[in-house]
């Protein structure tokens, strides 16, 4: 019920259906179909002891030819309502009922909500404003921490369970839906996991890196999936893209999550932003924020900050002052007329995304702003003449202020002085007499890397990395890709369909290079091998997934 064929669409009418008119446990009659995907069917229906509307969600699992398959659609339409009836919050669709016909026909009944998905409203207003966008995170949030309170992680947050209706003068009150495939961390390992070791589950583009790799998620996934909405909301594109799905969930393992610049927004409004979306992309799922308390409050300091075009200039002005004033501190020496034309709005340049600025026609600075400037030029002049008389005295050379101690070699000696520095022509730089010493900027080394260069016959066969006691999905085949370098010698494994696994040792260390191409041998032949003609067939071993307690129906 979570694939991208199970999403709602508009409303029909279908007398044909063979369920349209029928009673469904002698409570609902269904009325018309709203929506129909692989293995469901979304119907609207009378409740007939109220005479209300609402939406009958009905399992097909005859459709499903593979046996297994079937099974686990029962079981997760099963954990979907364990899940549903756990939870009351207004952000969240609320579970009525649920149940299964006399000929075997499993359906949930669901509040009828009316509006748009989230998703719809994306694809025809995004970007849309930051002030709406933290409306909708806060109450996505809120839906979120009663689900993570009652061990519910959602697995498949995305704009399409997100749905926003009309209640009590807002048009973008949230209702969170689709629990399909959530995680009830409470009873796992009493209902036994749907999900088999090494397979993924939610939707590529919003997908946490520990999902991509099948790991353990936590209330930080969902959290993941959010940041992956919010950017999406207000610049109108995906923070991590691909060519197929395998290449999306590569670029969330590996990728450097992009810098979120707000359209049209202040350089204050985009940096406050982003400051969110980095912390929710982390990597690693500790790093990021650990409950939606958090964001929520983070979201409450943003939904206060003016949208674009509504900034007050002069506020404005003041903030980008105070920039300009540290700036000049740090570096007395650069050229303070270039640091103006940066970061002063209505100057004649304006500030482009990448940090380059683009020249203004036709709209001279006014009188106000050239006063402005002025008076900042004139302060940037005093700063400069203070740090170049309080520098020292050059008839004292070894006077220090007692706010700089110098550093101590043995036996309370003073350190040696450091090496001249070299400028680019590699001749030696000598400070001014009497100058502050320069700071020590540390060096950050970057990170090890080691090159991985694979091909593989077949092509697209996935990589796996050993990561302990599970995997690291790299890449697939071919590929040319760099990856964090390790101790030494590691195993890699090829998978591909109709193949046997391919294992190889490799040197990962760091600034090592693998250039490997590899044949992969078909499954059936090597079976054929180790058969011989009148051996027995091996019992294949039965990994259909453990059957869920029955649920029982309210009458």
């Amino acid at each position: 019920m979570d694939d991208e064929d199970e999403k709602e669409v508009s409303v029909t009418s279908d007398f044909a259906d063979p369920l349209v008119g029928r009673d469904f446990a002698g409570k609902y009659r269904i009325r018309n179909k709203l929506g129909e995907g692989g293995f469901g069917t979304v119907y609207r229906a009378i409740q007939l002891t109220v005479g209300r509307e609402v939406a009958v969600k009905v399992l097909r699992p005859d459709r499903a030819q593979d046996d297994r398959l079937r099974e686990t659609l029962v079981k997760r339409f099963q954990r979907e309502a364990v899940a549903m009836s756990k939870l009351g919050h207004p952000n969240t669709v609320q579970l009525i009922d649920f149940g299964t016909t006399e000929d075997g026909i499993l359906f949930l009944v669901l509040e009828l909500l009316s509006g748009y998905e989230l998703s719809q409203i994306v694809a025809t207003q995004a970007p849309l404003l930051p002030s709406r966008v933290a409306h909708i995170c806060r109450q996505i949030c809120l839906s979120l921490s009663e689900a993570h309170a009652s061990g519910i992680i959602h697995r498949d947050l995305k704009p399409g369970n997100v749905f926003l209706c009309h209640v009590e003068g807002d048009d973008d009150y949230v209702k969170v839906m689709d629990f399909g495939i959530a995680r009830v961390v409470t009873a796992e390992e009493e209902q036994g996991n749907l999900t088999k070791t090494g397979m993924t589950q939610g939707t590529p583009a919003y997908m946490s890196p520990e999902q991509a790799m099948a790991l353990k998620t936590t209330p930080a996934s969902d959290l993941y999936s959010l940041g992956c909405m919010m950017f999406e909301m207000l610049t109108g594109k995906m923070p991590f893209t691909g060519d197929s799905s395998t290449a999306i969930s590569l670029s969330h393992v590996n990728d450097v999550p992009p810098t979120l610049i707000i359209p049209g927004g202040s350089t204050r409004l985009s940096s406050a932003w982003n400051e969110l979306f980095q912390a929710l992309a982390k990597k690693k799922k500790k790093q990021r924020p650990q409950s939606t308390q958090e964001v929520i409050d983070r979201l409450l300091e943003l939904a206060a900050l003016p949208d674009p075009g509504l900034e007050d200039p002069l506020e404005e002005l003041q903030a980008e002052e105070t920039v300009l004033a540290q700036v000049a501190l740090t570096d007395p020496d650069a050229n303070s007329d270039a640091k103006t034309e940066l970061v002063m709005p209505g100057l004649g340049a304006s500030a482009l995304p990448d940090g380059g600025v683009e020249a203004s026609e036709g709209s001279p600075p006014s009188s106000l702003a050239r006063f402005l400037a002025f008076g900042i030029l004139f302060a940037l002049a005093i700063v400069g003449l203070v740090a170049l008389v309080g520098g020292g005295d050059t008839n004292e050379p070894n006077k220090r202020s007692p706010e700089r101690p110098v550093a101590q070699g043995p036996a309370g000696s003073a350190a040696p002085p450091a090496a001249p520095e070299r400028g680019p022509d590699s001749s030696a730089t000598q400070a001014p007499a009497g100058s502050a010493p320069a700071p020590i900027v540390p060096v950050v080394a970057g990170p090890q890397l080691a090159h991985l260069v694979l091909a593989s016959e077949p092509s697209g066969a996935l990589v796996y990395r050993a990561y302990g006691e599970s995997e690291v999905l790299l890449c697939s085949t071919p590929c040319d890709v760099r990856v964090p370098a390790g101790d030494g010698i590691e195993t890699l494994t090829l998978r591909a369909d109709q193949h046997l696994d391919k294992e190889l040792k490799v040197d990962l260390s760091a600034d090592a290079q693998v250039v490997l191409a590899l044949n992969l041998e078909r499954t059936s032949r090597r079976r054929a091998s180790r058969r011989g003609a009148g051996s027995p067939k091996r019992k294949r071993r039965n990994t259909a997934p453990a059957n869920l307690p029955a649920l029982r129906t309210t009458p």
